[in-house]
């Protein structure tokens, strides 16, 4: 297995467990609606990123659209710094 899908692999999961971690407090703000639009508009910008990528650069560019994709946050959608307080 080649470094960069391995590294590729490690920096999905990363993101993943990341918005895991604030997707339950996300939830229990009452902004299931927001969360539920931007998921939609990110999974529809996902598939022809996804197919660009990877007919390009075969299966590194699948993984690296998907962690574009996770690595996007809409600024002042969330406000988790007033949950915080």
């Amino acid at each position: 297995i080649p470094y960069s899908t391995t590294a590729l692999c490690l920096a999905f999961v990363v993101f993943e467990m990341f918005y895991r971690v604030f997707g339950t407090m996300i939830n229990a703000t009452g902004k299931v609606l927001i969360q539920m639009i931007i998921t939609s508009v990110l999974a529809i910008l996902y598939l022809p990123l996804a197919y660009g990528l990877g007919v390009k650069f075969g299966l590194v560019g699948v993984l690296t659209a998907n962690c574009i994709i996770h690595f996007y946050k809409p600024e002042g959608c969330w406000n988790l710094e007033q949950i915080a307080l």
